[in-house]
């Protein structure tokens, strides 16, 4: 085991001089055996802020096992955990996972332990710690600190004592790499099929230590298996398949080199890639609506009107797909521009029900506020919708002709840092009659229409949450009535461009973090396991991982996932640094449709007409425009609490109230766009507290 050894104490406990501590690696504790069914890992300091551990183990003298593994019995228990945060939690110490977003942090720093109470008693040797096993951070360190042993959790007997000192590992240029060089090399050529797969194949690589031909092989095999069931015939891909095992064996047994390595695996990718696109189930993607644009890179995903630095250009674009010979042919595709960007931004593309309207948002220039455009789907006839001092975007069609969208309308700043809030607001088609859909004080994304009519977006929250875990999925009746979580709230991700997925109970949507664009893995969400379990979320592109906090995904990654089918969705995806449009599949296989080495494609739909949703009638007051006031009813307060909490435990009720902080408009009739950061970032100003 690559690991740091802290200390080999032989009889009383004593300190230990100066040892070296790695945050990426497993740091020893060895000690002679005791007889312990309670280990404590006492923490007196710290690098850089709380301690932070993602796994405590626990080894005996003998038995290879880790004892403190939650799956063999143990528990564990802390001295605090740093609140609001749900990738930071008391159970990620022995949950067998690796990696800040399976770790503990203290809430304060010193003084903290951390506990493993065995599943019975067994003699002990050895503790395991370790910062972040997946290398990303390197802060929260324990630096000095002690581990004790317990029978019966109130005796105790110091086994070790130790203060040490991190050290970093050197930063090393690193090797070069074969298939990196022969993916820019396609680049350079202009063969950007060739560039995407040798991409893809280095992205599985962190994840998958298996032989790249082989997990192709595996998928193509799989999919044989799928595509036979469905009644296609595939005798002629079962022979490919058979030949290209007898290569990869043959290789296998006599060596090969690196640069035949890599046509054997084009080889099959060509081949699966032809399978994949034989699926009938991919009929809607013949045409393909979607905007070319750079990414905006803000600083945070809600501050993209304030700070983002994309360039301008682009246009709306159709992206016509051919099919020969009963599968589709990407190569052959054509791009028909429907509207020029120029100098300006133009984003989020959305067609009619009918097919005949896209709607989009568009500025003129980066100094320019983004409105509401309607064109005809063949780009003739270009209107604008909105105007105003305001920022309006992300246009949704709805089942009754009107309209909804995003808009700064509300006159509110974001309740942390610096720019103006935004939410959901919808129109008549004309653009008139534009009244509020949400009265939140906090940004709102990506409005889509759902199978009952009602709209699925998603919205920030702070109120009562940690700050990077409060984008969750919500749906709203198109008049303004019953919003609803419908997953979320302080889970461990958060949760944009959610769509629910033809013929099942999940919706697609993108794992983003709280920092830039909307970018990240594609996930699908069974929301029938729970509004707020974890294991409701099932990452199907799994090479690419969740950021957190204010880490983001600039490149390698996904966004603007949209169904095609059950198992088939469309999307945006960067191989390396250059958004390209993507068909992928709920296995794990992704295809190349089309890529601009000059700028990126985004937010694709596919464009044909579809049965609108049913038209949901409005239900009593809406839109705040007939009461001021509404009753809050609260029908059990156990709901959501359970088991932690149990019956007969609550005995008072506290109502917090978020403060909204509203806009000061200038003497030119604009408002403020910009502020001094709020003293406290995490929601303020200071919220309205009611009760005990």
């Amino acid at each position: 085991m690559d690991a740091c050894i802290l200390a080999c104490l032989l009889g009383a406990a004593a300190p230990i001089a100066q040892p070296s501590l790695e945050p990426g690696k497993p740091n020893v504790v060895t000690f002679p055996p005791v007889r312990a069914r309670y280990v404590r890992f006492v923490i007196h300091a710290s690098s850089r802020g709380q301690p932070c551990i993602d796994e405590l183990e626990v080894y005996g003298p003998k038995d290879k096992r880790n004892l403190a593994l939650a799956k063999h019995g143990a528990m564990a228990s802390a001295s605090s955990c740093l609140p609001g945060y749900a990738i930071h939690k008391i159970p990620h110490l022995n949950d067998g996972l690796y990696g800040n977003s399976h770790s503990w942090i203290a809430a304060g720093t010193s003084g903290e332990w951390a506990q493993i109470e065995l599943a019975r008693p067994a003699d002990v040797s050895k503790v395991v710690f370790s910062r972040d096993r997946l290398g990303r951070y390197r802060d929260r360190v324990p630096t000095r600190f002690e581990v004790r042993l317990s029978l019966d959790g109130r005796r105790w007997k110091t086994v070790a004592k130790v203060t040490g000192r991190v050290v970093l590992p050197p930063d090393r240029p690193a090797p070069p790499d074969p298939d990196r060089t022969a993916a820019l090399e396609a680049f350079r050529r202009g063969d950007w099929l060739r560039y995407a797969l040798l991409c893809e194949k280095r992205s599985w690589r962190p994840l998958d230590k298996s032989d790249p031909v082989g997990r192709v092989l595996n998928q193509m095999a799989d999919m044989i298996a799928r595509f036979s069931a469905k009644g296609l015939n595939v005798s002629k891909e079962r022979q490919e398949l058979a030949e290209l095992r007898r290569r990869h064996q043959a290789a296998r047994r006599n060596g090969i080199e690196p640069a035949a390595e890599r046509t054997l695996f084009l080889d099959a990718r060509f081949a699966k890639r032809r399978l994949f696109l034989r699926d009938p189930e991919l009929m809607p993607m013949g045409k393909i609506l979607f905007v070319k644009r750079h990414p905006f890179e803000p600083s945070h995903n809600y501050s993209v009107l304030l700070d983002a630095k994309g360039a301008s250009g682009g246009a709306v674009c159709v992206l016509r797909v051919p099919r020969r010979d009963g599968r589709f042919e990407p190569k052959g595709a054509k791009v028909l521009r429907l509207f020029e960007a120029g100098s300006g931004i133009a984003r989020t593309p959305m067609a009619s029900f009918s097919a005949q309207e896209v709607y989009f948002a568009y500025r003129r220039s980066r100094k320019d506020r983004f409105h509401i455009m309607v064109m005809r789907s063949d780009g003739s006839r270009v209107r604008q919708l909105t105007d105003g001092p305001f920022h309006d975007f992300w246009p949704c069609p709805l089942p009754d002709g009107g309209i909804a969208f995003i808009s700064t309308r509300c006159r509110a700043r974001f309740l942390c840092w610096r720019p103006q809030a935004f939410v959901l607001f919808r129109m008549d088609a004309d653009g008139s009659n534009i009244v509020a859909l949400s009265h939140a004080n906090l940004s709102e994304w990506a409005p889509s229409v759902m199978r009952d009519g009602r709209i699925i977006w998603t919205r920030s929250e702070y109120l009562d949450k940690g700050a990077d875990f409060g984008h969750t999925l919500w749906a709203i009746r198109p008049d303004g009535q019953h919003p609803e979580l419908i997953f979320g709230n302080n889970t461990r991700n958060c949760y944009a461009n959610g769509r629910e997925v033809p013929g099942t109970n999940e919706i697609c949507c993108t794992l983003i973090s709280h920092g830039g664009d909307l970018n990240g893995p594609v996930a699908l969400i069974d929301v029938y396991r729970g509004r707020f379990n974890p294991a409701a979320v099932t990452n199907i592109t799994p090479d690419v991982q969740p950021h957190y906090h204010m880490s983001w995904a600039r490149r390698a990654c996904f966004r603007d996932p949209v169904p095609v089918s059950r198992n088939y969705f469309l999307c945006s995806h960067a191989p390396e640094d250059r958004f390209g449009l993507y068909v992928i599949d709920r296995f794990g296989n992704r295809e190349l449709l089309h890529l601009d080495p000059t700028i990126g494609s985004m937010c694709p739909t596919p464009l044909r007409p579809v049965s609108p949703p049913p038209v949901l009638s409005a239900a009593g007051t809406s839109n705040g425009r007939e009461a001021r006031s509404g009753r809050f009813v609260l029908a059990d307060v156990y709901q959501g609490l359970a088991p932690t909490v149990k019956r007969g435990r609550v005995k008072y009720i506290r109502v917090c109230q978020e403060v909204r902080a509203d806009l000061i408009q200038l003497p030119n009739g604009e408002y403020q766009k910009d502020h001094r950061p709020f003293q406290d970032w995490y929601a303020t100003p200071i919220h309205k507290v009611r009760g005990p």
